[in-house]
């Protein structure tokens, strides 16, 4: 993954927000597709158990999914509407949280 900034880091960085309007269904019923808006707000601290946190792959794709579980240095995330876990997300890979 690059270290580089991506253009949803910097405006995150720079405005302090960054609005969204997420695709897929992995988020449902919390999120629609085509009628929900996200609002992306800095990570001020470790994320919490249940946060819903934008955050970028290795494979640089973007993920809008919920803290499961806490680790000492990851965390371990899932879509609502999905069963399958997602681990090794790192501080570094969290771009923000949803509001």
């Amino acid at each position: 993954m690059s270290t580089e900034k991506t253009d949803i880091e910097q405006v995150v960085a720079k405005n302090g927000f960054y609005i969204t309007h997420p695709k897929g269904t992995s988020m449902l019923p919390l999120i629609y597709q085509g009628h929900d808006t996200a609002v992306i707000v800095p990570k001020g601290k470790r994320l919490e158990k249940y946060d819903v946190a934008l955050y970028r792959r290795v494979s640089g794709e973007y993920v809008l999914h919920r803290v499961i579980k806490v680790k000492k240095d990851s965390y371990v995330m899932c879509g609502d509407n999905q069963y399958t876990l997602e681990y090794g997300i790192t501080d570094g890979m969290v771009i923000g949280v949803m509001t």
